[in-house]
């Protein structure tokens, strides 16, 4: 008899990333495709040694891209909301109900309404909870303040745009 493959370990991979308007809009837009690509490259990577789970706030835009491409690649993920009913502030939210079904975990971090303190809350949970981290930026708007005190302490990639 044939002794089972051994179970990979767990690595979580968080990812912080722009709006629609900051990579082309609402469309799947070369900018948006080509980010898409090198997400799958990254998770692809780290699926060979481990079972990978991604780490998102489902903003739309690169995390909502994210959390797509992680359910193309049939890896689990959680999704870590910032404030309550986060989607009612898009005017597009194609397929974000069908998405969030599909989250491993919800994490809630706050309730209430928007707000910029509740979104970074958000992302530092997202950075605390990663083995590795995910920052997609355009060069115009590149603050490296949220990122800097990760860079040096788990794997970072930087994905810059535009």
């Amino acid at each position: 008899m044939s002794e089972p493959a051994p179970v990979k370990p767990l690595f979580n991979i968080g990812v912080i990333g722009p709006r629609p308007v900051f990579i082309g809009g609402h469309d799947d837009n070369n900018i948006r495709q080509q980010i898409k690509v090198y997400i799958s490259n990254i998770l692809s990577f780290y699926s060979e040694k481990y079972r990978v789970v991604g780490n998102t706030g489902l903003l739309h835009g690169a995390e909502y891209d994210f959390a797509q491409v992680c359910d193309t690649l049939n890896m689990r993920f959680n999704v870590f909301l910032g404030w309550d009913d986060q989607e009612k502030i898009w005017p597009v939210s194609d397929g974000y109900t069908e998405l969030l079904e599909k989250a491993s975990k919800i994490i809630k971090i706050s309730h209430g309404r928007y707000s910029p303190k509740k979104n970074m809350l958000k992302y530092k949970q997202i950075i605390e909870k990663s083995d590795a981290i995910i920052y997609i930026v355009n060069p115009q708007f590149y603050k490296l303040d949220l990122i800097k005190p990760v860079i040096n302490s788990k794997p970072t990639y930087i994905i810059r745009y535009g």
